[in-house]
């Protein structure tokens, strides 16, 4: 009889030990699971931020380009102020003379 709960005894042992293992299997499928979603967020959240940089690249390109057609327009508005200024003292001084030959002339 002695014999018999030996090896009753070894059986359980052994269905605990599968039943460990079982429970060892699942849990870890469980956890290659969750690595395997954790990996696929990552993957979508790395996509969000490169698209997200690639759209701020974008803008500010589009910026630069907007800054540097306003300096093109300021520097010609500049220019044309400056052709206009020396433009009209020509004209002043122009006008200056004709008065000063007006003036002689009464």
């Amino acid at each position: 009889e002695s014999a018999q709960r030996a090896v009753y005894r070894e059986a359980r042992a052994l269905q605990e030990d599968i039943q460990s293992a079982q429970e060892s299997a699942a849990e870890l499928e469980e956890g290659q699971q969750q690595l395997e979603e954790l990996r696929q967020k990552v993957g979508a959240m790395r996509l969000e931020v490169e698209a997200q940089k690639q759209q701020d690249r974008d803008e500010i390109e589009l910026l630069a380009g907007e800054e540097e057609r306003l300096l093109r327009s300021i520097r010609a508005a500049e220019q044309e102020r400056k052709t206009a200024t020396v433009r009209h003292r020509g004209e002043l001084q122009e006008g200056q003379r004709r008065v000063e030959v007006l003036e002689r002339q009464l």
